[in-house]
């Protein structure tokens, strides 16, 4: 099980069918629905009730939706934290006077710890331009 089989099976999740998910896919239908065939076989449990048209998902099905839809999620977030990702995010910046540094540096650390920050500290206004 991989990234992409939980991609590949939160598409035929949103489609409903495993054609109309291999066309959104773009891969062959016989390739995607034996794929799916091989995810049930390694988890050991089934995971669609087959349908003379649609796909339901069995409870064992829903769950795996869930998790796939984090694991994906988690995946994209960690793609966009990467230093490969060309999107860049804002890193906070705060300025603090220099003979504040000892006073306030520790403080704003403590509260935003669950943040990646940037202390600068400035002798004069003026500097303050230049961050």
């Amino acid at each position: 099980m991989d990234i992409r089989s939980m991609q590949y099976y939160l598409a035929v999740v949103r489609e409903g069918t495993i054609s109309g998910a291999a066309e959104v896919l773009h891969v062959a239908q016989p390739s995607l629905s034996r794929q799916m065939k091989d995810l049930e076989e390694e988890l050991g449990i089934s995971l669609f009730e087959r349908g003379n048209r649609k796909i339901t998902l069995t409870e064992e099905g829903m769950v795996l939706r869930r998790r796939a839809e984090e694991m994906v999620r988690l995946m994209q977030m960690t793609k966009k934290r990467s230093p490969r990702s060309k999107t860049i995010s804002p890193v906070p910046c705060v300025s603090v006077p220099e003979n504040l540094v000892p006073f306030t540096t520790f403080p704003v650390q403590q509260a935003l710890s669950h943040r990646n920050i940037r202390i600068y500290a400035f002798r004069s206004p003026a500097e303050i331009h230049k961050i």
